[in-house]
């Protein structure tokens, strides 16, 4: 404790007698901080070999001075933990988006490394998104593998309530819906509108649409029972954002069904 002491006290005692007070004064802008770093490494080093052995009789001297500046410093100190953190969580958010769009975007290494240095997993954007919501909107399975690995929130909702499952199965995400589910994401939570994933799905007009709705049923995702905020279960919305015949649509139905039968 007296050796921690010590440290804070001739940390304090250089800081109050190199750092200029207008630089004391802006000492919470990062730009200043940085610029000046060079200039007050000098002087520090120009006043112990001037004042080295008067150390102590500057502190009994000068000790309202050297109080407000442990706290400055510890403010300082705690003020660039708050930047690094946010550079990090700026990193991973990009790391995701990166990318064209012809093909599942992110960058999966650099994803990794910020992640590895200490990017916040379960971090959430204006809209309550988290960044497994957004590898799962860009369709990249080995970042939401990764994200997963990183003890990322399944079942997080985002303002609308929607989950990363929701939000994979919706846009017909085949191999992200697969990940999810394989690492136990609930199946049939409901968002602000009442829909599930499996809701969302039967409506999706998208690539994969059928073999997420299959893959749901097949994990015992409710078709029936569990009803949005209109009344309607995921029966009665199949194909109802397609132009499809009637027929199609029975046909499906048909399908589903037979996958319930075989499940049970």
């Amino acid at each position: 404790m007296k050796k921690m002491l010590k440290k804070i006290l001739f940390i304090s005692l250089l800081f109050s007698a190199t750092v200029p007070a207008t630089m004391q004064a802006s000492f919470f802008s990062w730009a200043a901080l940085k610029n000046s770093a060079t200039k007050i490494g000098s002087k520090a080093v120009n006043w112990l070999s001037a004042n080295g052995g008067n150390a102590l009789n500057f502190l009994k001297k000068h000790p309202i001075a050297v109080g407000g500046t442990i706290v400055v410093t510890v403010a300082a100190w705690k003020l660039s933990k708050i930047l690094r953190q946010r550079k990090l969580n700026n990193n991973l958010w990009e790391a995701i988006k990166e990318g064209d769009a012809d093909k599942p975007k992110g960058n999966y290494l650099k994803a990794k490394e910020t992640l590895e240095s200490g990017a916040k997993t379960n971090q959430v954007n204006q809209q309550g998104q988290t960044p497994l919501m957004e590898a799962a909107w860009h369709g990249n399975a080995k970042i939401v593998e990764l994200l997963i690995d990183n003890e990322a929130e399944l079942n997080k909702q985002n303002k609308h309530g929607s989950t990363a499952l929701m939000i994979a199965s919706e846009l017909g995400h085949f191999q992200v819906t697969k990940s999810l589910l394989k690492n136990e994401a609930t199946i049939d939570l409901q968002d602000k509108h009442g829909q599930t994933a499996l809701i969302l799905a039967v409506q999706c007009d998208c690539k994969d649409h059928l073999k997420v709705v299959e893959l749901l049923l097949e994990h015992r995702a409710d078709p029936s029972y569990i009803k949005n905020n209109d009344g309607k279960n995921a029966f009665d919305l199949i194909f109802s954002d397609w132009p499809v015949t009637e027929h199609q649509k029975e046909e499906f139905k048909q399908n589903m069904l037979a996958i319930i039968k075989n499940r049970n």
